[in-house]
């Protein structure tokens, strides 16, 4: 299901002209597909992740992550001290909430702030107003499954992002839910049925 969802939110920005692109939770399912069209499809030069574990740093950075910061320290002092600014946001782990309080403040005026995280409480975006930013949900729609159908054929997404692969049973979707839980996971995991 993050394909469709990262080729949508992904291909919004390719039709807005983008050059930097930060990606909250780089190293996620979803995150690992928007950096791999990030760099490979829309070819951006400036891509920051977020990242905090040396094996999530690494994986960001292996999927194309240009810079990696740090989720579990503020972001601004790092971004200032690698000289990193940024248009466009997507937000695809964490809280949405906790998320656009510390983006809205660093996101350059007239930015836009993607997510595909669900609101837990009303949003707070009135501080975004006057930098004249946009917020907007990504779902999946069907005629993106062709397209993203056909990255995936030609090798563009990796199948190197499938990190753990389970029967589809009601036991791996326990061990599956309580690894997602913890919050350690890397890259994707699959149910299949076989």
């Amino acid at each position: 299901m993050s394909l469709p969802v990262s080729q949508i939110a992904i291909g919004q920005l390719a039709k807005g002209g983008v050059d930097t692109l930060h990606i909250v939770n780089g190293a996620g399912g979803v995150g690992t597909v928007a950096l791999t069209l990030a760099s490979k499809v829309l070819k951006l030069k400036t891509i920051i992740a977020t990242a905090s574990r040396p094996e999530t740093i690494t994986w960001a950075k292996k999927f194309g992550a240009s810079h990696v910061i740090n989720h579990t320290l503020p972001l601004g002092p790092q971004l200032k001290e690698q000289g990193l600014s940024f248009c466009y946001a997507f937000i695809c782990g964490g809280t949405l909430e906790m998320n656009l309080e510390e983006l809205v403040p660093l996101i350059n005026p007239l930015g836009k702030i993607g997510s595909i995280l669900p609101a837990e409480s009303p949003l707070a975006l009135q501080a975004g107003m006057f930098k004249s930013l946009s917020f907007h949900w990504t779902l999946m729609f069907g005629l993106i499954l062709k397209q993203i159908a056909a990255y995936a054929d030609a090798g563009v997404v990796s199948k190197d992002l499938v990190t753990e692969r389970f029967a589809f049973g009601l036991e791996e979707l326990r061990t599956v839910y309580q690894k997602l839980e913890a919050g350690k996971t890397i890259g994707k995991i699959v149910l299949a049925r076989d």
